[in-house]
């Protein structure tokens, strides 16, 4: 017998020892610290073709992360190959245990003992990201949240995510459960393509259950023409990401982000991944021509300003976890529209400069610019001895080789109040450039200026 009603119930690799300028290099592992003690990898980002799984833009795609609430896009996986086996219909119970009922929020609030079919199990899982139902499924499905979490993991690995490990089903914190942008295109194709039946219900925009209505986490659905799903996800260290399928006009996009600042701000970088890159996915039609992603290759990256805030909904997956202790004061940057219209063809919105003019420390940096004249140089340390200076290039250039390109990397010998230090720069860019990389610098808790030659 049910209770109470729902209504009722409710981020260091290498620190390079800088007399002046410090730059925490995250490379490949599965967690760094930042200055404040956090989890701070690198902000991802990746756009695929989701017909021929030819990539369009990619930004940190094999750096780990945690994936947060995305991770329930594999607890559904296994839970459609049961429906897909036969082993479980849309109308099985699934019970509710003392540890399902335990979790943190958010979840449904069911106690123990009680039972949800599969069907309302999975519109739970895709609008409210119930983390009690994600481990009832687990049970259900896995006989223990232990045990499933190793099926989630071999079944990664079988589908050909090569960098993911799993812990537990829902996406709660744990310091072993990572992932990448790269696997989780790799998820997104797999679980379209195999269960296209049960996809459907990624696009489901509310959910009424026990007297309330919930809507989904996911504000791009019905706001941006096109998305049909996949998920959103947020705690403290993964930050607020977010796993998009886009179609239309017979081409298909995958795309995530992982790390963003806000959820505001990260969908409405989505608005300008899908807005730039959708004209460059495969039509179907072999004889069609397509076009090159190169001429918009630098997109530039987004500078994430805004503070976590606890009214956001995806803040409310984990409302437990602190904001980030990266996340800087800030002015607020104006709210999204209250519809997102996304048109194929259209001019993308432009992306948030990574600095201000005001920034770049000269009168040159205020003089207009086209932003791709390669005039222009960054400065991201100033090393105690060369080698340092070196390992930092290294690190750098293979770090942001999307965004450095063929600009020309520099080690410069100087005085600094009569000591030998060494100047650490890139030069021959372009202003979108210099300012994407200065962005992705300070990000990862470094110092960075640009400059015009």
């Amino acid at each position: 017998m049910m209770g109470l009603t729902v209504a009722a119930r409710f981020a260091a690799r290498i620190l390079v020892g800088f007399a002046l300028f410090g730059l925490v290099s995250t490379g490949a592992e599965a967690a760094s610290k930042s200055k404040g003690g956090g989890y701070a990898p690198p902000y991802s980002e990746l756009v695929v073709d989701a017909r021929t799984g030819k990539i369009l833009r990619a930004m940190n795609a094999d750096q780990p992360r945690h994936p947060a609430s995305i991770t329930k896009v594999m607890t559904l996986y296994l839970l459609f190959e049961q429906l897909e086996a036969g082993k479980m219909s849309l109308s099985t119970p699934i019970r509710i245990s003392e540890w399902a009922a335990r979790q943190l929020p958010s979840k449904l609030g069911l106690s123990p003992g009680e039972t949800i079919t599969v069907e309302d199990a999975i519109k739970a899982l895709i609008t409210r990201s119930a983390n009690d139902i994600a481990v009832a499924v687990a049970e259900a499905v896995g006989g223990s949240e232990k045990d499933f979490a190793d099926m989630m993991t071999q079944k990664a690995r079988s589908i050909g995510m090569k960098r993911t490990v799993y812990a537990n089903a829902s996406g709660l914190p744990n310091p072993r459960q990572v992932t990448t942008a790269r696997d989780l295109i790799v998820l997104g194709r797999s679980i379209q393509t195999r269960f296209p039946r049960y996809f459907q219900y990624f696009s489901v925009r509310s959910f009424d259950y026990d007297g309330a209505t919930i809507a989904n986490h996911n504000k791009l659905l019905g706001r941006v023409d096109g998305v049909d799903g996949i998920k959103t996800g947020y705690t403290a260290r993964s930050g607020f990401n977010l796993l998009t399928s886009v179609h239309s006009d017979g081409r298909s996009l995958l795309a995530v982000i992982l790390g963003g600042r806000s959820g505001n701000s990260r969908d409405r970088r989505m608005v300008e991944l899908v807005d730039a890159y959708f004209d460059f996915a495969s039509n179907g039609d072999s004889k069609a021509p397509v076009k090159t992603a190169k001429a918009i290759s630098t997109l530039p990256t987004p500078v994430d300003v805004e503070r976590p805030s606890s009214d956001n909904e995806d803040a409310a997956e984990n409302p437990t976890a602190s904001p980030s202790p990266q996340a800087q004061p800030a002015a607020k940057s104006p709210e999204p529209q209250s519809k997102l219209v996304w048109k194929p063809g259209a001019a993308p919105a432009p992306a948030p400069k990574a600095m201000s003019y005001a920034e770049t420390q000269t009168s040159a940096a205020r003089t207009p610019s086209n932003g791709t004249e390669k005039s222009w140089w960054i400065q991201v340390g100033v090393a105690t001895n060369e080698k340092k200076a070196k390992s930092l290039i290294d690190d750098l250039s293979g770090q942001m080789s999307s965004i450095l390109g063929d600009a020309k990397p520099s080690i410069e010998k100087v005085q600094v109040k009569g000591k030998s230090m060494w100047r650490t720069r890139f030069t021959r860019m372009s202003l979108d450039d210099a300012q994407t990389a200065c962005a992705l610098v300070k990000k990862q808790g470094g110092a960075c200026f640009a400059s015009r030659s």
